[in-house]
């Protein structure tokens, strides 16, 4: 635990002495209105809307089961470690055979 909390330690000096741009006010602004314009483009495509909405519920029902459904299934804290080690390596095993097997040639039927 003291390894895990001093990587993040050394992350967080490494974001500190990352050079920050310097925004002034109308800057500021712009963001917030491309931030605007991009939720009414969103509230104006049925299709966007729809993906939004999918997103949002994937990732509501996801953080669910993780933050809420593994520790209320575990017994200790020694499962609870096992099964998000499961999890982190059906992630790791996932990805590396997406990476060797590569896109396939036709998606869909």
């Amino acid at each position: 635990m003291g390894f895990n909390a001093l990587t993040f330690f050394v992350a967080a000096g490494t974001v500190l002495a990352a050079p920050r741009p310097e925004m002034s006010a109308v800057e500021r602004l712009s963001v917030v209105a491309e931030i605007r314009a991009g939720l009414s483009y969103a509230g104006r495509n049925v299709e966007v809307r729809i993906v939004l909405l999918v997103v949002g519920a994937s990732t509501l029902s996801y953080s669910g089961l993780f933050t809420v459904g593994l520790p209320a299934l575990a017994r200790n804290s020694l499962v609870l470690g096992v099964m998000f080690s499961a999890w982190g390596l059906g992630q790791l095993v996932g990805t590396l055979s997406a990476t060797v097997t590569g896109l396939p040639r036709r998606w869909g039927c």
